[in-house]
């Protein structure tokens, strides 16, 4: 006759915590690497690494539809088809390069000014790189299991092209608008400056980069003070104090 034990039966150790503990390890590195400190780096941008460049309507559309996207596949990456996931995946790795190559032409001075806390910001682009590309590997992986690699190829060449048609058609348009500027202030078109004064206060990525090119002409045009009205009535600020390079 078997007589019931009275211990109570060991239950196995429960293993949720620890299956999930990587999980969220990874998440938190993709989302402080990923999004909130290049989002703190886009916003003070040290040494205007960003916010002189002339091509800088550009970058900041493009990092900031990267952040997009990786906030998208983080949060309902599982939801999307096939096809939208292999077009989150080129977008990803699209990201992971340009941060890749951000980051190698900042290690220089990251390393020279890491003594210095925000010097060790400069690393950032490289850890980001690894968030999406990490999210993009992923994203390629989920994709393939249920696709033909032609269709796969296809969406992944799209995401690429798409997140980098959108920022190149914006920098395109915001130059035709410094140019019209520049054109109508030499040939004294008072409603053309106008007209083209009011879409650039509109225009939330246009800083001093690409202003730069008034300035430029400012100072080749031997300083006709209608570019320098100009450029305040844009920014608020005097011409002056904007760099010729």
């Amino acid at each position: 006759m078997n007589i019931p034990s009275s211990n109570p039966v060991e239950q196995p150790p429960a293993v949720t915590e620890t299956v999930n503990s990587p999980l969220r390890g990874k998440l938190a590195f993709d989302v402080i690497f990923g999004i909130l400190l290049p989002l703190f780096c886009l916003m003070f941008d040290p040494g205007e690494f960003f916010f002189r460049h002339p091509y800088q309507g550009f970058i900041y559309l493009f990092i900031g539809l990267e952040m997009i996207t990786l906030v998208i596949w983080l949060g309902w990456g599982q939801s999307f088809s096939n096809r939208g996931v292999a077009i989150i995946a080129g977008i990803l790795f699209l990201g992971a390069l340009f941060s890749l190559v951000v980051g190698l032409i900042l290690l220089p001075l990251s390393l020279i000014f890491s003594v210095v806390l925000i010097g060790i910001l400069g690393f950032t682009p490289l850890f980001t790189a690894v968030a999406f590309y990490r999210n993009g590997r992923r994203a390629v992986i989920q994709a393939y299991k249920q696709m033909r690699l032609i269709t796969l190829t296809l969406s992944f060449v799209f995401g690429m092209v798409l997140v980098t048609i959108l920022p190149g058609y914006a920098q395109w348009y915001t130059a035709q608008l410094v140019s019209q500027v520049i054109q109508a202030a030499l040939q004294g078109d008072v409603q053309s400056i106008t007209e083209a004064i009011q879409k650039l206060k509109f225009i939330p990525w246009c800083f001093k980069g690409c202003l730069s090119e008034i300035a430029q002409v400012y100072y080749a045009e031997k300083q006709p003070q209608i570019l320098a009205d100009t450029y305040r009535e844009i920014t608020g600020k005097e011409i002056e104090e904007q760099d010729q390079d």
